[in-house]
């Protein structure tokens, strides 16, 4: 009996151990998991470049928050990163010019969220957020402003090659503007078309296709989708008026009559319409002026080369963007001898000096109206020995 009990408490001791161990490994992983989690939440400010390229070369958006605290700053970064997912899978428009396109984070810890109430109202809330966002800027109920000197100070001094500025606002009220140098935008249900449509304006000059607010239809707009026009065989979108989209429809720039818009709605005029045409071509058009070239390098390096009669000389180019949206074009004394390639070799037949001519354009149909910055040619003169 006495053996009987002795092993039934060494069992009992056994378990026990077990048990012990057990609850601890699961103590120890749980101390990992919450380690892990910790390690997980920024600590500092983080600067990333979320696409693209850091050099300078491309279009370079800069996407800021203002009203993150710094145990916020996971939300600021999920938005961050769900607009620009947003804005590429919005246009075909947008997604054809993408390797174009560098954008870049970063973090600005604010001491407050309150963000909601207009200046006057919050006096203490814009003091202690890092850009002093505010609601009701202006005349508009939804203007949303904040600081531009805070602003234009921090972006350049982290990412001094930018071309783009947004400012996402931690604030769910519907909210968004464009001031000089940045973009605004509230985290309203809304909140990306808010942004896109103010990148419109700041980014491609297009001008508001809706007909409410302060009307002014006495002189012909800078903006290449609103005119005071109505001569067909002149107006700025006339090489457009094929398509079926684009017509001539009254009502824009905030003015009911008097002013004429390209197409019978868009993303200018309303949240969640198609870009068209005519804004299209816009903002294609701001890509290029972004990028100030259509390549970025060219071999050999000389527009004058020569080389042995019977032997052959290799030529490149690095665009700007990939082959997807544009493409170069071989010529030797003006006659076409190979299409879409970035590169070409050429020529152990010729007899007599000749010119090697590269045509680069932009091949996405988005672009009707040229005015040489979506397409250039390089000549190399060559001279054989």
């Amino acid at each position: 009996m006495k053996i009987i009990l002795y092993i039934l408490l060494i069992c009992c001791l056994n378990l026990t151990i077990i048990s012990c161990n057990k609850k601890d490994e699961q103590e120890h992983r749980h101390q990992l998991s919450f380690e892990n989690m910790l390690q997980d939440i920024p600590t500092s400010p983080q600067n990333v470049t979320l696409l693209g390229r850091s050099d300078g070369k491309g279009v370079d958006l800069v996407i800021t928050g203002d009203g993150f605290k710094l145990d916020q700053i996971g939300t600021f970064h999920t938005a961050a990163q769900n607009f620009v997912n947003f804005m590429f899978d919005y246009s075909d428009n947008i997604s054809k010019h993408k390797s174009g396109w560098n954008v870049h984070r970063l973090d600005a810890i604010s001491n407050t969220d309150c963000i909601d109430n207009v200046r006057s109202e919050n006096s203490a809330c814009f003091r202690e957020s890092a850009y002093g966002s505010y609601y009701r800027c202006g005349s508009s109920k939804r203007g949303l402003c904040a600081d531009g000197n805070l602003v234009m100070n921090k972006v350049s001094s982290v990412f001094p090659q930018y071309d783009q500025i947004l400012v996402i606002v931690n604030s769910t009220k519907y909210g968004g503007t464009t001031l000089t140098g940045f973009t605004t935008s509230s985290m309203a249900k809304q909140s990306f078309f808010i942004a896109l449509h103010e990148l419109g304006h700041s980014f491609a000059g297009l001008g508001d296709e809706y007909e409410y607010g302060t009307c002014n239809n006495s002189t012909e707009p800078s903006a290449p989708n609103v005119t005071i026009n109505t001569d067909n065989s002149t107006v700025k979108w006339k090489h457009w008026f094929d398509d079926p989209n684009v017509g001539m429809f009254e009502g824009g720039k905030r003015c009911p009559t008097g002013v004429w818009r390209p197409t019978e709605t868009s993303f200018m005029r309303k949240n969640g319409e198609p870009f068209y045409p005519v804004n299209q071509e816009a903002w294609s058009m701001a890509v290029y002026a972004a990028l100030t070239t259509t390549y970025y390098s060219k071999t050999p390096s000389s527009e004058n080369v020569s080389h042995s009669q019977g032997s052959t000389l290799n030529y490149s180019i690095e665009l700007a963007m990939d082959n997807s949206s544009q493409q170069v074009d071989w010529y030797v004394d003006n006659v076409s001898t190979q299409v879409n390639s970035t590169s070409f070799t050429c020529c152990d037949d010729k007899t007599a000096n000749y010119i090697v001519s590269a045509k680069i354009w932009d091949n996405t149909g988005t672009i009707r109206k040229d005015n040489s910055t979506s397409s250039s040619t390089i000549n190399w003169s060559v001279n054989l020995e």
